[in-house]
């Protein structure tokens, strides 16, 4: 049978230097709890202690594709997200109560904070996992007054968990689109005791205005469509694992997608022609949900056909590289070192961005319409919950793409058994 240009038939492996893993097991764990913004520098990046540059980096939202199933089990985890249900709204105010402590941030992400101090203990306790919104969810009544002290902030923290532990659990599908805050402490589950892979893809955007914030990365993310190469801020390790065996990438060819990647300036009458097509999808209850909760649902956002089509990609993809993932759920065989051909096992990260399947996603307009459309009603509104130097300057309609990867979350049952 004849292959088609650019398939995975009859190709050879990507050339990958000897592995130092050789011969160690292969393990998956999750993220660890934490937060994708320096809470202690919310509106400036931090690249040394106490030096400080004009803020370079601005996702409003951190989001994803689920492109499998949640374990209808709410009390068993399955890899899949946890926050701490409402967090954002006493985050900053939380960090300005502790002292600014180096070893909290991620060092190689300066747009970062993590949980480690002997105080951050109780938020453990806190951690849910995300879910699809009840039919019958109505808002709590917030509590956003400035707290006296620690105590009665964390207070106010465990009565919104308590509240959000009040819904019945309606576990997210593949094909749901989530989007969290960027102050929401997060995390992939410790563990995967369910029986199947969890997986997930990240896609987000960035704030075209004002302009300076995201130019360079912007710019970056561009320039490595082209080559295929991982966008700067990432593992060079992997750069170079998706420049053979994939199809082409669909072509920039409509002024939406050009301005996606900043090829062309905004034109604000197709962002409004969009939104007033797709924006639907994001209902007012959901904007409440997200502002308690401090993430929201979408349901049903892709066709879970389109879910399977991508993550198929991926496990033939990882098979390409020399990693067979998708032959453990039939008592397939890998081992540290051929996963280590396409990632680490930091959150069970797959360093692949420029799958074809993918870069249609990207190019939806549906995550674009929902995105803007959460965008005008938070950061672009500069309310006491979302408060925000620079909200005049938002244009919500105005976004680019931020690029980013897939996550494949093994059953650790499978993994122990292989191990064995």
């Amino acid at each position: 049978m004849k292959s088609k240009k650019g398939s995975n038939t009859n190709k050879k492996p990507h050339p990958m230097a000897k592995s130092k893993l050789s011969g160690q097991k292969f393990v998956s764990r999750g993220t660890g709890l934490h937060i994708d913004s320096n809470l202690y520098s919310m509106w400036r990046t931090e690249i040394s202690k106490g030096k400080f540059i004009d803020l370079d980096r601005m996702r409003p939202f951190q989001s994803f594709y689920a492109l499998s199933d949640a374990n209808p089990d709410q009390k068993l985890k399955d890899g899949g997200l946890e926050v701490v249900p409402g967090f954002h709204l006493y985050a900053e105010e939380y960090f300005g109560f502790l002292p600014d402590q180096t070893s909290r941030r991620v060092a190689h992400l300066p747009h970062s904070t993590k949980f480690k101090g002997r105080e951050d203990t109780w938020i453990l306790n806190c951690i849910r996992k995300v879910q699809r919104m009840p039919e019958n969810w109505t808002p709590y009544t917030l509590d956003t007054a400035k707290s006296q002290d620690l105590h009665e902030l964390i207070q106010k923290s465990r009565r919104l968990v308590t509240e959000h532990d009040k819904m019945d659990y309606i576990p997210i599908q593949r094909g749901d689109f989530i989007l969290w805050d960027i102050r929401l402490p997060h995390q992939n589950s410790d563990a995967n005791d369910s029986d199947t892979i969890r997986s997930v893809f990240y896609h987000a955007y960035l704030l075209a205005e004002p302009q300076e914030i995201n130019i360079k990365t912007v710019k970056d993310i561009l320039k490595s469509r082209k080559t295929r190469d991982h966008q700067p801020d990432f593992n060079k390790k992997w750069t170079d694992i998706e420049k053979q065996g994939l199809d082409p990438l669909p072509e920039l060819d409509t002024p939406f997608t050009k301005m996606l990647y900043n090829v062309e300036e905004w034109d604000v009458n197709v962002g409004d022609e969009i939104i007033s097509r797709f924006g639907n999808l994001l209902t007012d209850k959901h904007i409440a949900f997200y502002k308690q909760y401090g993430y929201v649902v979408i349901e049903n956002m892709i066709d879970s056909n389109i879910c399977d089509q991508l993550y198929n990609q991926i496990l033939s993809h990882a098979k390409f590289c020399g990693c067979d993932v998708g032959s453990l759920m039939q008592g397939g065989l890998i081992t540290a070192e051929h996963w280590d051909k396409i990632g680490g096992a930091f959150g069970a990260m797959v360093e692949f961005f420029w799958l074809p399947i993918q870069e249609q996603l990207r190019l939806d307009e549906r995550a674009y319409a929902v995105t803007s459309k959460l965008l005008s009603e938070t950061w672009a509104r500069n309310d006491q919950s979302f408060s925000c130097p620079f909200a005049d300057r938002i244009d919500p309609r105005k976004l680019w793409l931020y690029n980013d990867r897939v996550n494949i979350r093994v059953p650790d049952a499978v993994i122990r058994k292989m191990q064995q």
